[in-house]
């Protein structure tokens, strides 16, 4: 019995060592698991800033782009109706003001243009 208890000293250093040590184990694995979620963390934001910005540029174009096909088809609008006029020394008074009324409207439509995109 005596013996028992002159171990039992021993029996708790041992069983607060181990817990010690288990104790360490689980700070060094949460540790890692903290280091390596921050790792993904950080590697997704930095693609994630790439490709944000890539696609940016992609808008960009596609908006430019969109109103310079919108101002071309009003320039090939007003060529073929302005060609059905006839030329400037036979015209008539009011063919030339329908033709310059056309040429204003044409220039009201191709400024409207540009609010058919988002500027950024």
């Amino acid at each position: 019995m005596e013996k028992r208890i002159d171990d039992a000293p021993e029996f708790e250093k041992r069983v607060a060592e181990i817990l010690h040590k288990k104790h360490k184990m689980r700070w060094r694995g949460l540790t890692a698991w903290i280091l390596a979620f921050t790792f993904v963390v950080i590697v997704m934001y930095r693609s994630n800033r790439d490709l944000v910005a890539q696609n940016q540029a992609r808008i960009n174009d596609i908006q430019t782009s969109r109103v310079e096909s919108c101002k071309a088809n009003y320039n090939g609008t007003y060529e073929v109706i302005s060609s059905l006029f006839p030329p400037v020394k036979v015209r008539s008074i009011e063919q030339a003001e329908r033709l310059s009324k056309l040429n204003e409207t044409i220039k009201k439509l191709k400024l409207r243009c540009k609010k058919q995109v988002r500027t950024p």
